[in-house]
């Protein structure tokens, strides 16, 4: 199983919905994007990352917290533990999702 970052907000996105009777289609038009580009990015397509712009639009629209979004400490624990064992371009997304973090704490 992948547990890099973009998989895992993928993976907590999809169990919103499913919770919620929502769909993909949905999320893209409350996100204001295409929902073959949200099918990307939820499928980790190669080359489609979240981004912090993203991750803010998912969270809005679904009317939930970050905190909500971040509900997977075990795999995040797991990769963080394995952080030099990612490649250079998976620690630059664990590194930008940390960043992202951070700046969510700040501004509460």
């Amino acid at each position: 199983m992948r547990e890099d970052v973009n998989f895992l907000i993928g993976q907590r996105i999809k169990k919103i919905l499913k919770s919620r009777g929502k769909s993909q289609s949905w999320l893209a038009d409350e996100m204001n994007i295409k929902p073959g580009y949200l099918s990307e990015l939820i499928n980790c397509a190669a080359g489609k990352r979240w981004n912090s712009d993203l991750i803010q639009s998912a969270v809005d629209a679904l009317g939930i917290r970050f905190d909500d979004l971040a509900e997977t400490s075990e795999a995040f624990t797991q990769i963080t533990s394995s952080y030099t064992a990612l490649s250079e371009n998976g620690r630059k997304e664990l590194e930008d999702f940390a960043n992202y973090l951070l700046t969510k704490q700040d501004k509460k």
